[in-house]
């Protein structure tokens, strides 16, 4: 535990910041920096700059009899209303059980830790990932990655979940689009076939009438973050045409600070052990009748 961290002494992947109104605080959640430590971590900080941390809120020496033994990935997290809790989406895989999205609980993030909610949200038959939650007029819905691993090309699929946010009603799942069908993507060097296209991190951004999803996977600088929308509720999808941040740096996501800018934060140095989190400015355009929506990145 230090009192005193900048953001590029923290190694993580796939970052989120939780904002906490009650407490005033940004809470940073993400991979561990490895992926192998059998936990997830918290930061804290109240001004984006100095953290404390970490704090541990899941460790799975304390979940002997869950199912999800390796490749703790990509933390989300939520306050539910309805539940009165706060609630994490998160990655789990094992040697008997395919990678799929997993719900955690806790009534309070500053003194118990995360317990488990749910058994698999995303589809079993599927290795997937990066489950992340949204809402459409209230009601929860969810896009997570159909993983290359299994089908080459990878999609993102977007369901509608439970109100409890348990389950995912299976009929209404929908491939969106693959990775191959982003202008800037091409299969990465580490493709044996030189024919596999990869799909991660998505995140969705509402504006309007307007949504965004945000997405990564690798171009011609590596792996990167770029963005599509719809107006019309994902019946119709437009893509960014280059990515949005620098290369080899990306799982992104956005949230208003309380000076009320919005923020993006993904993690830099992909391809290394000292990958950071990075947090810059972001605007949000929704577009009008001769306008294009848009994201811009401050440089």
């Amino acid at each position: 535990m230090k009192e005193k961290l900048l953001l590029s002494e923290i190694h993580m992947r796939d970052p989120f910041v939780f904002v906490d109104q009650k407490q005033h605080q940004y809470c940073l959640f993400g991979t561990t920096a490895d992926g192998s430590k059998g936990r997830f971590e918290m930061y804290i900080s109240d001004d984006l700059v100095n953290f404390k941390g970490p704090y541990v809120v899941f460790d799975l020496k304390d979940n002997d009899n869950f199912w999800g033994k390796e490749d703790l990935w990509a933390p989300e997290v939520y306050y539910v209303e309805s539940l009165k809790s706060y609630l994490m989406f998160a990655t789990f895989h094992s040697q008997d059980h395919k990678r799929n999205t997993v719900a955690l609980i806790t009534d309070d993030l500053y003194k118990h830790a995360f317990t488990l909610y749910s058994d698999k949200i995303t589809p079993s038959m599927m290795t997937n990932l990066d489950g992340t939650l949204f809402y459409e007029k209230q009601q929860p819905r969810i896009i997570f990655c159909h993983e290359w691993l299994e089908i080459n090309d990878g999609s993102y699929v977007y369901g509608k979940l439970s109100q409890d946010l348990k389950q995912i009603e299976e009929d209404s799942l929908k491939v969106l689009f693959r990775a191959s069908e982003i202008p800037w993507s091409v299969s990465p060097s580490f493709s044996k076939n030189g024919n596999d296209y990869i799909s991660d991190g998505p995140y969705v951004i509402k504006k309007g009438a307007c949504q965004f999803l945000l997405y990564s996977t690798f171009g011609e600088n590596g792996y990167q973050t770029g963005y599509c929308y719809t107006k019309n509720k994902w019946k119709s999808i437009h893509h960014s045409q280059e990515p949005l941040i620098e290369k080899n740096a990306g799982h992104s996501m956005v949230f208003t600070g309380f000076d009320h800018n919005d923020y993006i934060i993904y993690h830099a140095n992909n391809d290394s052990p000292d990958v950071v989190p990075t947090i810059k400015r972001i605007t949000i355009k929704k577009g009008g009748l001769f306008s294009k929506p848009r994201l811009i990145v401050a440089a």
